[in-house]
């Protein structure tokens, strides 16, 4: 949504819910102005110092971005209107629209080769990464791995790519994690067991996994009615260990019961808002590992509005519980690292309560 007045003597006003105000000048400017405009100004400017103040942006509250108002394709309707008549536009998407016209993360397909030695652990690792605008964020894991090999092919991107949060981490991670524990239980260990043993040079990464398993009660897992699943990361220079439980409901059949998340973070700042990020970050993983997915069909996007693109409701969402770990770090990233673990995590839990793997999201929970 956004709102714009292009008044008679050329001035645009705009007030719009963004990530990127400069974003937004940068559009507007371009409509507004010719080409001879822009560079008049930006003369002057040189000269004299100052800014283009003809143009101006009010940041409203944003309401939830994710990555979306990165982009300002509605901006750039809205000022082209409000040009056109000389009024004020206040230009608003139906929800309808706004998934029709989304910039979506890439469709990946991963292929990753894994030779084992004699105690069931990798000597040799190869990923390869496939898709349209994919990286290796998060790719490049903590594993003590002899010999280990990352590849990106980038292919054409069929939908146009927008960010999403955790960027690439959340692909990367749930495909490295969910092998893991499928290399774990092929091997007859445990899987936290398992990768203690492969973190014998990350003693963050191997401290925020003791801690969940200690915080979880992870040892103490018998009772069959609660099903646990462990992931773990590195990424955004923070590292996180989250365990899910599943309560089963039948056979093959469960839903969320609770999550625990163990941060370290650095030093914290303020452990309200790392708490509160990291809440943020599961809710937001739980959506896309258990509910939504987009699909397209003769050139379009088939989903509409939230009776075939649920989201996750209230009533669904487990507890949470976060513990902070105390650190003399530097400070690190917040904002996306709760999202990676949270998908393999679930599929872990559902791998060790049915056998089965889940090379597809979302995540089938019964």
């Amino acid at each position: 949504n956004c709102t714009t007045h292009f008044k008679d003597d050329g001035d645009v006003e705009i007030w719009v819910p963004t990530q990127s105000p400069s974003g937004v000048y940068d559009v507007a400017k371009n409509i507004a102005q010719s080409k001879i405009e822009r560079k008049l100004r930006q003369l002057k400017n040189d000269i004299l110092g100052g800014y283009d103040d003809t143009i101006n942006v009010n940041t409203t509250y944003l309401g939830g971005g994710f990555g979306r108002r990165l982009q300002h394709d509605y901006v750039s309707e809205s000022v082209q209107i409000s040009k056109r008549y000389k009024h004020p536009v206040q230009h608003v998407w139906s929800r309808e629209e706004d998934l029709k016209q989304d910039y979506f993360h890439p469709l990946t397909l991963h292929d990753i080769s894994v030779c084992l030695d004699d105690q069931g652990y990798p000597l040799a690792w190869h990923h390869i990464i496939k898709g349209g605008g994919v990286n290796a964020i998060g790719a490049d894991h903590l594993y003590d791995i002899p010999n280990k090999k990352i590849e990106v092919l980038n292919g054409p991107e069929y939908l146009r790519k927008g960010s999403w949060r955790s960027v690439g981490a959340h692909y990367n991670v749930y495909v490295i994690e969910h092998l893991i524990d499928e290399l774990a239980l092929q091997s007859n260990y445990d899987p936290i067991e398992y990768r203690l043993n492969l973190l014998r040079n990350s003693s963050r990464l191997s401290k925020v996994i003791e801690t969940v398993a200690e915080f979880s009660g992870w040892s103490e897992r018998a009772n069959e009615e609660y099903i646990y699943g462990i992931a773990a990361a590195r990424t955004f220079g923070s590292y996180v260990a989250e365990v899910v439980m599943l309560k089963k409901i039948k056979e093959n059949s469960f839903k969320l019961h609770k999550v625990f998340c163990v941060v370290d973070c650095g030093v914290v700042v303020n452990p309200d808002i790392v708490k509160q990020q990291m809440e943020g970050g599961i809710v937001w993983g739980l959506t896309a590992a258990t509910k939504s997915k987009i699909t397209v069909k003769n050139c379009q996007v088939e989903q509409k509005n939230f009776y075939n693109y649920p989201i996750i409701r209230l009533n669904e969402v487990p507890s949470i519980e976060v513990h902070i770990m105390k650190s003399s770090e530097n400070p690190e990233g917040i904002g996306e690292p709760g999202v990676p673990p949270l998908a393999p995590a679930i599929a872990n839990a559902v791998l060790t309560a049915t056998g089965r793997s889940s090379y597809e999201l979302p995540i089938r929970m019964s």
